[in-house]
């Protein structure tokens, strides 16, 4: 629609043109038409010198580009009146007098036994003088030539006058711009000699001067005059496209965007505050209260910490202690009761928005639907921030916000998907240049799949680097056997002395196979002791709950604490059911249960297990993939016939089988290729454990 309104006309009035030049004889003059596109094209031209400029700061640089501009313009000018002129000369029949400036009377070429080269040359000299006081010796011999000299004198006189103005302005402007830097310089030489500063102060005071001269600068709300001229309700509406931008960097508030535009207004305008800081600026010191939240628009921050600070033990070198743009710091002063841990220092001139909790609790009372949303994440993140395994600081590196959001109350979940979805597909639809929050493009089939997903609590929906992605939380743990001599020297919140290459070597417990005693069915497994996170559960409650349901079942007590051993991991992986890509965040913790504590074990299947292996010996053309497919289950019937027993869990709905294994055992039976031989050896033991649950029964009848 915008392209009908604007350059339609003009490129179909060129195809045309095209097209007639093509056909008709005469398609020297009409191709002539061509020059038009020049126009166009001027504008993309002008956008991109615009752009070199912002891309430094230096005024010379700025001047030479404003003057190359300037003069290649010019040329291509002269180099138009130049084409004029040549056709004028090439163009005899229509010569009153019977001669041209290129052809004389009795129609001898003055020039054309020399060249098209020198013919071209010397119509550009022509031109050129037209537009400046030279001279030369071509002059017009005919009517048409001499009206179209008079011409071109008119217009080279304004356009010489003008070159030459503009040019006197561009330099004259450069010349005051360098006065006043040296003025400026100077005054300050002189209040230091003035003030008897010493000469290392002096010298490091004009660096800094001339570090923040060289940086480019950055046009403010408040240096743009014509923003005052704006309603107030379009200066609103520009105010929220320029925050929501940057607020889109944080996981929920660049969902909450979306929800309510009168209500992101509002926060725009009322909660939002812009502060602009320097190199070398304080922005909060250590033992401040922490009132606000800050997102870096521009620049970098970097955060000194104190001593209590979870960060103390960090390297200055280390990236996590620089806030770059985009990036939040301090969140946790806008939820909690919070006093600053460190010291944030601008290192390069910064620009951030400051979020105040009180001013948007006082301001989003009426919108109802927002400040429900407020509310809810505020209490997941309180409900965060209270876990043992939560690190308390300035900032926001150890959150992980999509496991925050996963902590909210379904609906709160349910609205922000949809209002994700609906801001995606109206943005793609529509004519303007509205961001989306995010480039997946998905179909309204499977849009409506995720969003029955996320009504039922089972997963939550995010953007990662402007990517879709759904989420699934899965917890687990390593259970570790301490002998009875570990059991007394080492506490349990000591159990970090055995550091991972000491339990690396060691064996910890692992799920083999489950058996639905509803079903009767029997499913080989190789996992660690875990579950997927249910809804608004957090991290800890997941593993406890693992720990009760599973491990407490077999009569064991484990020793663990939720910040040693922990470990996370992230892997994305490709859903064709959805068309984007599924984030699996696991974490994993480690426990520690006394050899004495192991539960009710059975004898497992050793030397009398012989597996039939799935692939045999073949001479074809996938000889090699078969035969490492036998080497791998040659590899893990031998693994199974080590294991000397099974740990057996009962429960009512089902029952499990566990083994002790070590890190490479572990590796070799979690392949795909291993699941044939580990289904036959958990067939093998499920009929052993059915034997020995008959014999105690049948003891039992005895008795």
């Amino acid at each position: 629609k915008h392209f009908l309104v604007t350059w339609f006309l003009v490129d179909a009035t060129l195809v045309i043109w095209d097209w007639m030049g093509t056909a008709l004889s005469v398609s020297r003059f009409i191709r002539v038409g061509r020059l038009v596109r020049m126009f166009r094209q001027g504008r993309r031209a002008l956008d991109l010198a615009r752009k070199a400029k912002t891309m430094f700061c230096a005024k010379l640089v700025h001047l030479t580009i404003d003057i190359s501009i300037l003069l290649v313009s010019f040329f291509w000018l002269a180099h138009v009146v130049c084409c004029g002129w040549y056709a004028l000369g090439t163009d005899l029949l229509s010569s009153d007098t019977g001669a041209t400036w290129l052809v004389n009377h009795d129609g001898e070429a003055l020039y054309s036994q020399v060249g098209d080269r020198f013919e071209y040359t010397t119509a550009l000299h022509w031109s050129l003088t037209q537009f400046t006081p030279a001279s030369m010796e071509v002059v017009p011999r005919s009517s048409m030539e001499r009206i179209y000299n008079l011409v071109v004198i008119m217009v080279g006189f304004v356009v010489g006058s003008t070159l030459v103005a503009t040019l006197s302005a561009m330099m004259t402007q450069y010349r005051l711009y360098l006065e006043d830097s040296q003025r400026n310089m100077r005054q300050l030489e002189s209040y230091f000699d003035q003030e008897h500063i010493s000469t290392e102060l002096s010298i490091a005071a004009k660096r800094q001067v001339l570090k923040v001269m060289r940086e480019p600068h950055r046009v403010r709300a408040g240096e743009v005059s014509h923003l005052n001229l704006l309603p107030t309700s379009l200066l609103r509406a520009v105010r929220a496209r320029v925050v929501s931008r940057h607020l889109s960097s944080h996981v929920f508030f660049g969902a909450w965007c979306q929800v309510d535009r009168e209500s992101l207004e509002t926060f725009c305008a009322s909660c939002i505050e812009d502060r602009y800081y320097k190199a070398g600026d304080l922005c909060f010191m250590e033992n401040e209260d922490g009132l606000t939240m800050l997102f870096v628009k521009f620049g970098a921050l970097t955060y000194k910490p104190g001593a209590y600070a979870p960060e103390a033990s960090f390297s200055s070198e280390d990236s996590r202690l620089t806030c770059k743009a985009p990036s939040v710091a301090t969140e946790v002063a806008m939820w909690l009761k919070w006093v600053h841990l460190g010291t944030m220092v601008s290192s390069t001139t910064t620009e951030v928005f400051t979020v105040k909790a009180n001013a948007a609790a006082e301001e989003l009372v009426r919108y109802v639907l927002s400040a429900a949303l407020l509310r809810d994440y505020a209490f997941a993140f309180y409900t965060y921030m209270s876990e043992p395994d939560a690190i308390m600081s300035d900032l926001t590196y150890g959150i992980d916000y999509h496991g925050l959001m996963f902590s909210m109350p379904l609906r709160s979940r349910v609205v922000l998907c949809d209002a994700m979805f609906s801001c995606g597909r109206s943005a793609s639809q529509s004519q303007t240049n509205a961001p989306a929050p995010f480039k997946t493009r998905i179909s309204r089939a499977q849009a409506q799949r995720l969003r029955d997903e996320v009504r039922t609590g089972k997963t939550c929906v995010g953007v990662v680097d402007q990517e879709l992605v759904r989420f699934v939380f899965v917890v687990a743990m390593r259970v570790y056997k301490r002998s009875n001599l570990e059991a007394e020297a080492v506490d349990v919140d000591d159990i970090s002395v055995d550091d991972a290459e000491t339990l690396q070597h060691k064996r910890f417990l692992v799920k083999l196979g489950e058996l639905s005693n509803c079903t009767g069915y029997v499913a080989p497994t190789c996992v660690l002791p875990g579950s997927k996170r249910k809804e608004q559960e957090t991290l800890v409650a997941a593993m406890e709950r693992v720990i009760d349901e599973d491990l407490n079942v077999m009569g064991v007590s484990v020793e663990w604490h939720p910040l040693v051993g922990r470990s996370e991991t992230r892997t994305f992986k490709d859903s064709p059911t959805y068309g984007f890509k599924t984030m699996y965040s696991r974490t994993e913790y480690t426990g520690h249960i006394s050899a004495e504590q192991i539960g009710t074990s059975i004898p497992a299947p050793r030397e009398e297990f012989s597996p039939r292996l799935s692939v045999e010996r073949t001479w074809c053309p996938r000889w090699t993939r078969s035969e490492r497919v036998k080497v791998v289950q040659e590899r893990v019937a031998e693994v199974l016939r080590g294991i000397p027993d099974v740990v057996v869990c009962d429960k009512e709905d089902r029952g499990s089988w566990y083994a002790w294994l070590s890190d490479e055992e572990f590796q070799a039976l979690g392949g795909d290729d291993a699941k044939p031989i580990l289904e036959q050896w958990i067939q093998q033991v499920a009929r052993s454990s059915n034997d020995e649950l008959n014999l105690v029964g049948k003891v039992g009848t005895l008795m």
